[in-house]
């Protein structure tokens, strides 16, 4: 990989883990206009940003301000989101600064609960089926997931829907006193 290409994916993992702590952004110290950011308290604007990203378009999730240029952030938190001009005196030696060359740069849509193992297991060891499959289509894969493994003792799958055996006039496997009345 060439030094450019390695810039790039550099720029862009970056931007994508900037992205996702975009929504966080600190309400108090986001300036809403730059009348905000001159009379933001000197404390703030004498730090100094680990990293900066500039030359894009950023979008916030704030109604009150939903683009900015711009975003300074330190310890995983954001000291400045405005335009390009107000960054600047985030700027230090240290400071790893980014042009998004006009690029967007958003939140992140992120699964706080996932379970991508399972995609992973379902495929490779289960006895699969769509939830569009009749009980015919279930039964001729289920008769090829057992030839196809004799020695199994248990065979694991599906995926049909809540309502199948309503669907489908077929009695449920599930015991009578776990099932739900017909009118329900």
């Amino acid at each position: 990989m060439n030094m450019k290409s390695r810039h790039r994916v550099g720029s862009l993992l970056l931007a994508g883990m900037m992205s996702t702590l975009l929504g966080g952004c600190d309400q108090e110290t986001r300036p809403e206009s730059d009348a905000a950011a001159a009379a933001m308290p000197a404390t703030i604007s004498a730090t100094t940003a680990a990293t900066i990203l500039t030359n894009g378009r950023i979008y916030t999730l704030d109604p009150a301000m939903p683009w900015a240029e711009a975003v300074a952030i330190r310890d995983g938190k954001y000291l400045y989101v405005g335009d390009a001009a107000g960054v600047e005196g985030f700027v230090g030696d240290q400071t790893l600064q980014v042009d998004l060359q006009g690029k967007m740069l958003m939140p992140g849509v992120n699964d706080a609960h996932a379970h991508p193992w399972q995609g992973g297991v379902k495929t490779l060891y289960s006895c699969n089926f769509p939830f569009t499959a009749t009980p015919d289509e279930i039964a001729a894969r289920l008769r090829a997931c057992i030839a196809a493994n004799p020695d199994v003792e248990w065979v694991v799958g599906g995926q049909w829907t809540s309502d199948f055996f309503r669907k489908n006039d077929i009695p449920s496997p599930a015991p009578s006193s776990m099932r739900f009345p017909q009118s329900m």
